[in-house]
Order: structure tokens, then sequence, then C-alpha cells
């Protein structure tokens, strides 16, 4: 194994002690056992590991954080969210991501749900970060406060207003080719449905999804559920949303919609659910795309879905890189937003097909 391609997930596993321990070696923690720092040592020495020059430089002046200590950590947080959002695929593939690219620079990750709404995260407060990347969406206020302390990267495209780069999926770019690939397939009757209207990307695909029916001069058979204005943590769904009203409100009229492009893949299984009780087939009936591409759910579903990617794994990356770049750079005045490209996986259900009724027109 040769220099340039050791890991600091390498020496851990030869050591047999957690990548945080590792970097806590590294770092000359002195919170770390005696046989533990040795065996880490061991390693290093046995792989020829040569740690991150960016993180190596950036270790804390004495006086300077948490006595004098650069903690190795980096920081997670899953912005109005609770804890249990981390068995959700697409979170766990963001998660996996930024882990790999912390490990690789001699970094450890660390997540969290976000606490109450108006509250900073924990591990901010205790100093246990030197930088973070935030999920979802904070207020100005809060990546103010943030930013005052440590370098911050969103993953979410509202970020820029609040002085904080940021990637995220192009939203609009991904529907408005969905629209445009079941326009060329001669659907004319293209509906968007979300039940979720609180949710920030859903709301952006919605818009995007307005612009495109202006575009090619299509009627807009949009079905967006009320608000929940709860305020409560969003937390993982254990069974699928019932979609059956939202599919009856597009379905119980003599034109009923020859396309649908649904807010997320977990949506679209009740969608499927919803069709089922209809007799309506996906792809033979009516066409349907979902969104995030998760293949866990496109491929069990019968027809499989159709569906854009949501490039979690490229965001995660993207992401690290950016904040390895804010911390390398005491001049944080330089925002970006960017935007990866989300692509249309084309599966069953995206076959041509329209649904039989008197007064349906192409």
């Amino acid at each position: 194994m040769g220099k340039n391609t050791v890991s600091l997930n390498d020496v851990a596993r030869r050591a047999g002690v957690s990548i945080g321990t590792a970097s806590r070696v590294l770092n000359g923690n002195p919170r770390v056992s005696a046989s533990a720092s040795s065996a880490v040592q061991a390693a290093i020495l046995e792989l020829g590991y040569q740690p991150d020059s960016v993180a190596r430089s950036m270790r804390k002046k004495d006086g300077e954080g948490r006595g004098g200590l650069w903690s190795g950590n980096i920081g997670l947080v899953l912005a109005g969210m609770g804890s249990s959002m981390l068995r959700v695929p697409l979170i766990i593939d963001l998660v996996d991501a930024l882990q790999r690219e912390a490990a690789q620079h001699g970094f450890h990750l660390m997540v969290a749900g976000q606490p109450r709404e108006g509250t900073l995260p924990q591990m901010l407060i205790d100093r246990k970060v030197e930088g973070m990347i935030m999920f979802g969406e904070l207020s100005r206020e809060q990546c103010r406060q943030i930013v005052e302390v440590m370098p911050l990267v969103g993953i979410g495209n509202d970020f820029e207003a609040a002085g904080v780069s940021s990637v995220n999926v192009d939203n609009r770019g991904a529907i408005l080719n969905a629209v445009r690939s079941l326009r060329q397939a001669g659907k004319r009757r293209i509906a968007f449905v979300n039940k979720e209207a609180e949710q920030p990307d859903f709301i952006r695909r919605f818009q995007a999804y307005q612009e495109a029916v202006r575009e090619f001069d299509l009627p807009e058979l949009s079905i967006v559920m009320p608000k929940n204005e709860s305020g409560s943590l969003k937390q993982a769904e254990q069974i699928p949303p019932d979609m059956e009203p939202l599919i009856s409100a597009l379905f119980d009229v003599p034109t009923p919609p020859d396309a649908l492009l649904v807010a997320n893949d977990w949506q679209a299984i009740g969608v499927y659910r919803a069709l089922e009780k209809r007799h309506l087939r996906p792809g033979t009936d009516v066409a349907i795309i979902g969104f995030d591409n998760d293949v866990r759910v496109c491929d069990a579903l019968n027809p499989r879905l159709s569906s854009i990617q949501y490039p979690a794994e490229e965001i995660g990356s993207f992401a690290f890189r950016l904040l390895l770049a804010a911390l390398k750079n005491s001049d944080r005045s330089a925002i970006s937003t960017t935007l990866l490209p989300g692509k249309l996986i084309e599966r069953e259900s995206f076959c041509s097909g329209s649904i039989s009724a008197p007064d349906f027109k192409r």
C-alpha cells in the first residue's frame, strides 16, 4: 500500500481502533489510552501514512480554542430534523460520502439532528467541532451566529442570502428536463403531486414544474397538501404516505393526467398504491417520475419507478471540500452556490400510454 493511497481509515483498521481515536492520536489529544496511541503510531509507521497537509496546518495555536487543541472534528447537523432521519437512504448516502472524505483528510465526522427551533447545535456550543455542514434550512440569524464562531457550509440552495456557501441538486433544471422528456414522449396532461408542502426542496420542484408547464403551454394539474404549521422536528416515516386523497382529486375528473411528477420516491410508493386501487398501472395508464432515485424504492416497485437522481455522494464530497477550503482560508468573504445536475433515470414507469376516457384530449 503506497503512501499516496493510505487513508486514516486504513490506519484505524490496522490499529484496531475507530477513525475518531486515530484522528485524536494524530492531533495530539491526550484523552487517548497509551495502548491505543501506541497501536496507531505503529500503524502509521507500518503503512507509511502521511496526514493531510491542510489538516495538519490548521492545528490550534496555544491559548486558542479548547485548551489549544485541534479537535479534528467536523459536524453535520440535520436542520429541523430528528435523529431518526439518519435512517433515510438519501441521508445515509450523504453521511457515507462525508465520512469517507473526512477520513481521507484526517478528520472525524460528528452527526446530530438540530435542537429546537431558534437554538444552536450543541456541538457548536461545546466547541467540539472546527467547522460545520448544515443539511436543511437555517434562519439568517442562526447562520450569522455560527459563522462568527467557525466556518459553515450549507446543503440546500437558500444559504447565499445568509452569507454561506452551499451545494444542492439543481431542482429547477431536473424538473424542467423531466417535463421536457414527458412532453417529447407525447404527454400533455402532466401533474405534480406533493404531500409535504413545507419541505423547501419540494417547494423548488413545484415552482420549477409551474415554470415548465408555462413554457410548454400545458395545463397546470398540481396537487399540494396544505402546510403543516406544527413546527415539530421532521422524523423518518415508517409507513409510506397515504396519497389516495391527492390521486382522487386528480383522477376523479373527465380528463385525468397522463403523467405524474411526484415530489420524491417515498411519496411515489403511496401513489402506486392509490393507483392500484383504481386498477391503473404506472407506465401503461399513466407515466410516473419520482425524485431521489432511491434504487431501494425504485427497483422494489412494479413496474420499476423512473426517478430523478439526487446526487447525494457528489453533494457530500463537494460540501466537504467547500468546508476544507474555508478552514484553510481565513477570508470567508467569497460565497458560492453550486447546483449539481439531477439526471432522469428512465425505467418502466416512464413508458408511453394514456388513460382511456371519453373526453380525454391529447
